[in-house]
């Protein structure tokens, strides 16, 4: 039998994305969803330790993390000020900071998730002008439908999972690759950096199953409302970041720091950013 493609909608304006959302709150569980901007329509929802260029064993990769983690104590002291009691609050900050970990990040903010799939949108040269390359997604995730369908074998009957859950013991940094969970579950991480906070960041952290998450939601037969897609066009790219920026949503208010001005400050004064 021929698997279910996840359901994808085509949004054009501000409008759209604002409406389809609140179409799509009421029929998740509790009325949480999250969402995750993506910059070409290509990218997988696989977290960045699973795109190392040569290690590919799911074994190795967890392996990998830990001496990732040892290596950031070592070398971290003076750059952060901040005393970390367990290592899953180093893997939320490196996160923020793009160090490879098996944190998949989504936000809680559906207008956040837009501005990275705009701004990280994939471009190419043609006759030495920088164009847009590929359409641009943001996935929409309800998280509690997610926790149920991967811990059914738990019964689960939550929500989504914090740092105090058992159902997490099995995914903590240097767990066996024996005992650890396959398939990844939705966390609240802890608000470390200014850069969460500002972005509303949440996670899905992966376990020894390298499936990416569409993967797993068509493979495991999920209630179709658990992750869908939503697609801009390459040609509604531009404009939809015009009303973003228009709105509030800005490169400073995304990266509350003098990053995140200098960005916004090249991007109004029409630089390429």
């Amino acid at each position: 039998m021929a698997k279910k493609a996840l359901a994808k909608h085509k949004i054009e304006t501000l409008k759209d994305f604002t409406e389809k959302i609140e179409e799509l709150l009421p029929l998740s569980e509790d009325r949480i969803l999250w969402y995750r901007g993506s910059g070409s329509t290509d990218y997988t929802l696989a977290p960045s330790l699973h795109r190392h260029p040569s290690i590919t064993n799911n074994e190795e990769l967890l392996e990998l993390e830990g001496k990732i983690i040892d290596r950031f104590n070592q070398r971290s002291v003076p750059y952060v000020s901040t005393n970390f009691i367990k290592e899953w609050e180093i893997l939320f900050y490196i996160q923020h900071f793009g160090i490879p970990s098996r944190l998949l990040d989504w936000t809680e903010n559906p207008f956040v998730a837009l501005y990275f799939a705009l701004t990280s949108a994939v471009t190419k040269r043609v006759k030495g002008e920088t164009v847009y390359a590929t359409d641009v997604n943001v996935w929409v995730l309800d998280p509690v439908l997610w926790n149920r369908a991967v811990l059914s074998d738990n019964t689960y009957t939550g929500g989504i999972l914090s740092l105090e859950s058992k159902h997490l013991t099995a995914y903590e940094p240097r767990t066996s690759f024996e005992l650890m969970k396959n398939d990844p579950v939705c966390m609240f991480g802890t608000y470390n950096s200014a850069r969460i906070v500002a972005q509303r960041g949440v996670f899905s952290v992966f376990g020894k199953n390298r499936k990416p998450m569409e993967t797993v939601a068509i493979e495991g037969g999920f209630n179709p409302n658990t992750l869908q897609c939503f697609y801009i066009e390459i040609k509604d790219i531009e404009p939809l970041l015009t009303s973003l920026i228009s709105i509030g949503i800005t490169d400073s208010v995304i990266f509350p720091d003098l990053s995140g001005l200098a960005t916004e400050l090249k991007r109004f004064f029409k630089f390429r950013v």
